[in-house]
């Protein structure tokens, strides 16, 4: 139940075994990650081992090193004085995991949909409670409170293309055309 005793509290949107099938098919064939990047960012993902590793390999990605499990592994255990990454990824069983989770990487960019389309449910929910928020705010004025909850909406919709951000309107009028 939540506080108001109404109805049972609800788990955000996420598919762990479509996050976990994104990072194991990038460490089957690292040349998928750059077929991904355009539309996952590492916030995208729910889980937070998922997310460390996703921005990991992006990270080697940019520095033109190839991330398959070898140099994944060696920048995660090189970490930073703060944090020992590899541990924040879930270490090496779950990094072999996520590799037996999928069979073939041929169908990454399917499971990196539905990791988008999760976390554009996940932004659309918190623009929701933002704008329950906002009318709240007694004293703000109509015209502002009304721009702040578009605008909040406009941005849980923005989706990343591969020619950079678009908002969802926008991307599922291209769709319908």
């Amino acid at each position: 139940m939540n506080a108001r005793g109404s109805e049972p509290e609800r788990e955000p949107p996420h598919n762990l075994e479509a996050e976990q099938a994104v990072i194991g098919a990038i460490l089957q064939d690292p040349e998928m990650l750059p077929k991904v990047r355009p539309y996952l960012e590492y916030g995208d993902f729910f889980n937070r081992y998922n997310g460390v590793i996703y921005r990991a390999m992006l990270h080697l990605l940019d520095k033109r090193i190839r991330p398959d499990t070898v140099t994944l592994i060696d920048l995660l255990q090189k970490g930073d004085t703060k944090k020992d990454w590899l541990e924040a990824s879930g270490g090496f069983e779950y990094l072999s995991a996520c590799i037996n989770s999928v069979p073939t990487a041929v169908h990454i960019l399917n499971y990196a949909e539905i990791v988008r389309d999760c976390a554009i449910r996940r932004r659309y929910i918190n623009a929701g409670a933002n704008v329950i928020n906002l009318g709240y705010d007694t004293l703000r004025e109509l015209p502002d409170m009304v721009s702040a909850a578009r605008q909040a909406i406009d941005e849980a919709g923005a989706v990343s293309t591969p020619n950079g951000y678009a908002s969802m309107t926008s991307t599922m009028g291209a769709v319908w055309d």
